[in-house]
């Protein structure tokens, strides 16, 4: 497996799970859904690193839907294992958090569990939750590779909704997840400055 340089580590793993996402999203939604109508997931360019409150509001009025991925915590640079004068390797272990946010849907059949019809936010709620876990096999599916990642865990997931500007509903989809990467961090070279 190749070393991936420590200076290029987190945005390799930024721009390798936006891609994992944006493939395999759309496949595993329709893989796990048993609702009686499609689950909304975003056009291609609704997956974003970061994203400011004008990014979420642009895209759930536009698509409605958008997920968006950025940095959780530093990473941790872990114990060193080998190396020669110039640089070692390391495991590098970042945490990054996924949301996926959807606006309600409009116009969907009702929707009956257990012979009860659930309510808007009952449905909102079962959306998210299918889209949690479609979240969860994306990743799980194509995010390691071997070139940016090297191995990817599940911290917390969870599946919500919540009041949006404008007093509707938006559904959540939130997952934490460790991403460690096997780098080469340059050793310190005692050059001195003129």
């Amino acid at each position: 497996m190749p070393y991936i340089l420590a200076q290029e580590a987190p945005r390799r793993a930024l721009r390798r799970l936006i891609a994992a996402l944006r493939y395999g999203l759309p496949l595993e939604a329709v893989a796990i859904n048993d609702l009686p109508f499609d689950l909304p997931v975003p056009p291609p360019e609704g997956y974003v690193q970061l994203g400011t409150q004008e990014d979420v509001q642009r895209i759930l009025m536009g698509a409605g839907c958008g997920v968006f991925v950025y940095p959780n915590s530093p990473s941790q640079l872990m114990s060193p294992r080998t190396g020669t004068s110039s640089e070692h390797a390391r495991l590098d272990q970042s945490e990054f958090k996924v949301v996926l946010l959807f606006r309600r849907l409009a116009g969907h059949e009702p929707v009956t569990q257990d012979g009860y019809e659930l309510s808007p936010t009952e449905v909102i709620y079962q959306t998210a939750d299918r889209l949690r876990g479609a979240l969860m096999m994306a990743l799980a599916k194509y995010a390691i590779d071997e070139d940016n990642i090297h191995d990817l865990v599940v911290l917390t997931h969870y599946a919500d909704y919540q009041p949006i500007n404008n007093g509707d509903l938006s559904g959540r989809a939130v997952l934490e997840i460790k991403v460690t990467q096997d780098v080469l961090v340059p050793q310190p070279t005692y050059t001195p400055l003129p």
